[in-house]
Formats: structure tokens, C-alpha cells, sequence
């Protein structure tokens, strides 16, 4: 690990304050290439074997895990400003209890708990009251709820160049007031590679966010670098001041880098003193290796190292085939675990996945039980009764 100092401080922004006339709105007809043009290559042929092998059969999912009501819907409203947000909507949003922070595609839009309007702009709006320019994608929110603050991180940029961070700490639990703002390099090796594909969470000290660090003009085999981990000290952010980080890097395991470091929430309000991470072998046609990696303390702690732990669920998930629509086809991307939390010892995870017993697109639910001990892994798949699903998330209600 690596302590830096002098995250750059790009200045305070007043969400409500931000006129966005135009309302510039990217549209994508299928997801977001991740980690470059050779990795969308790589991940066709991926497909196309898999279509050949595995091709849809037509079996009924007959896994029933639960009888349960379908859930009341108490109110709904759009999570956007504008109507027209592209497809797929690449969703993130974090919420307080009263307001909700909503991030579409390249937009942001702040709503009260009953759907009103309350701030909308697009990232390059925010960009340009920031001073940058270039390129501006992959945003991520969440709640602090010990501190009752939002954080935002959005990537700017897609080449060594010009690769770095932006992060956004609210001043206050209002989410439309101010908010101060950051940049963090995304090249900190100072060579050829730029981030992709940030994830965030906060412990009781910090914010956390990993990246996948990836070749400039590489074919997929040899554009990955690795996955690094950035831990920053969240109340200096909250309160505007200079930011110290660590950087954690060689994260290896058999003498290959982890890829993709899905940060493990805490599933309530009781933030905890380290961070759990996941990961898998998500390129793999068919596997069951499951990752658990574990950031030991905060990022004042001497003390602090990375853990890898290594285990295997019951049942494999796949890389997922594209899924069928009724305009062609949606991209579903690889097996990666895409989000995750932590509860009494026990995590659940979610991920796209190739479903076992039709072979079309679904997704997985997994569970660890026993986290700080034997660490047993269940894995089942989900497939919607007459439609392919993919892109899950999760979330703990309290019961």
C-alpha cells in the first residue's frame, strides 16, 4: 500500500444553483462497452461459443425457493428529469429517508420521497461547472448513515492522458446544497492505463472505491492491469478539507490479479470498521470460485492489510447469453458480482449468470454463510416465467 496526499480539490458546487438549459443526454441501445472496445470483442466470441453450445432449450425453471405475496406498491415515479434516458438506463441511487439522489446514464436528478422534481442536470453540465472536460461516465451514489451525507463518484475520462476520479462529499444531509468536490488520478502508476468500472462503499472512517486499471489500446488478454482499492479519509470530505488516500495494489491471488472488487454494504444503519469484498471468475463459460477479500481497519490503522479467502458455491453460475428484446438484443456482459451486503456474519450477492436449466439470461442470488469462519457458499439462479432478466441489485428492507 501506498499513503498519497493532495487530492486535488476541484471546489464547492451548489447542486440547486446549476442551470442546464439543453439537458445533454447520452443514449445507449445496449450497455456501456466495460473496460474498452477488445474487451466487448473478447466477450462476443465468449457469447458466441456459448450460444453454440448452451443454445435455449425451452425447459421451465421449476425452482420455486419461496410462496410469497407479490409486493405492495405503495408509490412510483420515474428515477429521471427527462423522459428520454436511453436504454439501458444504468441506474445508481442513493436515498436518506427524504430525498433521493437518482443517476441515469449521464444524468442527475434529485427527487423528494414522493417524486417531486427537485434537482435535475446531466454529468456534463456538473463537469463544466467543475472547469473539465473530455469524456464523463460511470456514476455511483450512496448514504453515509452514521454521517447523514450523500457521495458521489463519477470517471472522467478514458485514456491515460486524461484518466482521474471526480468525487462529491454533500456539506450537508441536503443533497440540492453544496457539495465538495474532488479529483483523484486515475493513472497512478503514471503509465499507460486509465480506471474503468468504479465501485464505492463507506465504513465508519472511510470511502472506499475500486477500479479496474486498463491498458491504453490493448487487446482484452493483455488490457488488464488490475484492480486497485483507494481508501480515503470521508469526514475531511464531508467538511471540505484536504484529502489524504491509500492506494492497495497487486491484489493477486495464485499469481493472478483479482478482477472487479464488488465492496460488500453494510445491510443497515451500523457501518462497520473494515470492508468485505467479492469477486469471481466472471469470463468463465461455467465456474464456482468465489473470491472474499477482506480489508482489515481504516486508513489511520499501521495495522491495516488485504485478506483473500477462496471459496467454492454449491452451484456454478455463467457467463449470461444476450437476452433477447423485442428490437434485437441487450448486451448482458460477464458473470461479475455486481452488488452485495452484510448482515450477522452473512453476505448476499447478485450477478448476471447463464441459467442452468433453459440457458437463457437470468441471474444469480448467492449467499456466505459464516463469514468469519467456514465460509459456506449457496448459489441459486432466477429467470423471470416468460422474459430473460439481468443487471440485479440488492438491498436489505429489515425483515
Amino acid at each position: 500500500k501506498e499513503r498519497l496526499q493532495g487530492i486535488k480539490k476541484l471546489g464547492v458546487v451548489n447542486f440547486s444553483q446549476i442551470d442546464d438549459p439543453y439537458f445533454v443526454n447520452l443514449k445507449n441501445l445496449e450497455a456501456p462497452s466495460v473496460s474498452g472496445n477488445s474487451y466487448k470483442a473478447y466477450l462476443a466470441a465468449v457469447k458466441a461459443e456459448i450460444k453454440e453450445n448452451y443454445p435455449p432449450n425451452g425447459n421451465a425453471d421449476l425452482l420455486n425457493r419461496a410462496l410469497v405475496e407479490p409486493p405492495e406498491v405503495i408509490n412510483g415515479f420515474s428515477g429521471s428529469i427527462t423522459e428520454d434516458v436511453g436504454v439501458p438506463l444504468d441506474n445508481h441511487l442513493a436515498m436518506n429517508g427524504g430525498q433521493i439522489v437518482s443517476a441515469l446514464n449521464s444524468q442527475i436528478a434529485i427527487k423528494s420521497d414522493d417524486g417531486d422534481d427537485l434537482v435535475g442536470f446531466s454529468l456534463d453540465q456538473l463537469a463544466m461547472e467543475l472547469n473539465l472536460p473530455d469524456r464523463f461516465f460511470d456514476p455511483r451514489l450512496l448514504y453515509d448513515t452514521e454521517a447523514d451525507r450523500f457521495i458521489m463518484v463519477f470517471l472522467h475520462g478514458s485514456d491515460s492522458d486524461v484518466t482521474n476520479i471526480v468525487i462529491g462529499f454533500s456539506n450537508t444531509n441536503d443533497a440540492t446544497g453544496e457539495w465538495s468536490m474532488y479529483e483523484l488520478t486515475g493513472n497512478p502508476n503514471g503509465n499507460n492505463t486509465w480506471t474503468d468500472y468504479p465501485m464505492i462503499n463507506v465504513t465508519k472512517t472511510d470511502l472506499i472505491i475500486t477500479g479496474n486499471l486498463i491498458f491504453d489500446n490493448q487487446p482484452w488478454q493483455t488490457g488488464f492491469d488490475e484492480t486497485v482499492l483507494w481508501q480515503i479519509n470521508k469526514s475531511s470530505g464531508y467538511n471540505g478539507a484536504s484529502l489524504e488516500s491509500i492506494l492497495y495494489q497487486s491484489i493477486t491471488f495464485e499469481g493472478f490479479n483479482i478482477r472487479n472488487l464488488c465492496p460488500v454494504e453494510s445491510a443497515d444503519e451500523i457501518l462497520e470498521d473494515n470492508c468485505l469484498f467479492l469477486s469471481n471468475r466472471n469470463f468463465s463459460v461455467e465456474n464456482d470460485t468465489i473470491f472474499i477479500v477482506e480489508l482489515t481497519g481504516g486508513i489511520d490503522d499501521p495495522n491495516t492489510e488485504i485478506i483473500i479467502n477462496v471459496a467454492k458455491s454449491n452451484v456454478p453460475y455463467c457467463v449470461p447469453p444476450n437476452a433477447e428484446m423485442f428490437f434485437g438484443e441487450l448486451q448482458t456482459n460477464d458473470a461479475r458480482i455486481l452488488e452485495a451486503f452484510y448482515l450477522d456474519n452473512e453476505i448476499q450477492f447478485v450477478g448476471n449468470t447463464r441459467n442452468l436449466t433453459n440457458n437463457l439470461a437470468g441471474i444469480y442470488h448467492g449467499r456466505i454463510f459464516d463469514v468469519r469462519g467456514a465460509q459456506e457458499v449457496t448459489l441459486e439462479h432466477i429467470i423471470g416465467p416468460d422474459f430473460e432478466i439481468g443487471y440485479p441489485g440488492i438491498t436489505h428492507t429489515g425483515i
